[in-house]
């Protein structure tokens, strides 16, 4: 005789489907090392200063803050506007023009080759190549330092 699925054995199976794949989802989106670096690399090519400087450990971006407080506060802009004045006047300056076509900014692309983790102190040896004047230059192999503080990673700038 078979017995049949009861509502509750259904609400435990679902439950418990639930959990796994919410477990998954929470460690697939846990913070690391490399996605601190990819957001940083996502923020430099958006032109997005305060994501970039988000990235790097706390005692940078209270600088950061601090300088940013004070432009503002004597010249009335903040780093990230005066980008974004920066961008709107290029097609206009005859030295960021070749031709009178407007030159992009600089791109960036980081490739993680390797990350080693120590505890709450990271080293990512990765290649960086700067598109400039729309050519990738010759990738260049480095190490980026990282630490994590309150789960989350940032850049060390040393």
């Amino acid at each position: 005789m078979k017995k049949a699925i009861t509502g509750k054995m259904i609400a435990i199976i679902v439950a418990v489907v639930v959990v796994v794949s919410g477990g998954g989802l929470l460690l697939a989106n846990r913070p690391t090392p490399e996605r601190t670096i990819k957001r940083f690399e996502t923020a430099f090519n958006n032109l997005q200063v305060e994501d970039m400087v988000e990235c790097f450990e706390p005692r940078v971006q209270s600088m950061y803050k601090g300088a940013s407080a004070l432009m503002n506060h004597f010249i009335g802009f903040s780093p990230e506007d005066m980008v974004n004045i920066a961008l709107l006047a290029m097609p206009f300056m005859e030295e960021y023009a070749d031709e009178g076509e407007y030159v992009e900014m600089p791109q960036i692309k980081i490739n993680i080759l390797d990350t080693d983790i120590d505890g709450e102190y990271a080293t990512v040896t990765a290649t960086m190549a700067m598109l400039v004047d729309g050519e990738w230059e010759e990738p260049e192999q480095g190490e980026l330092y990282l630490k994590e503080i309150d789960g989350e990673w940032y850049i060390l700038a040393e």
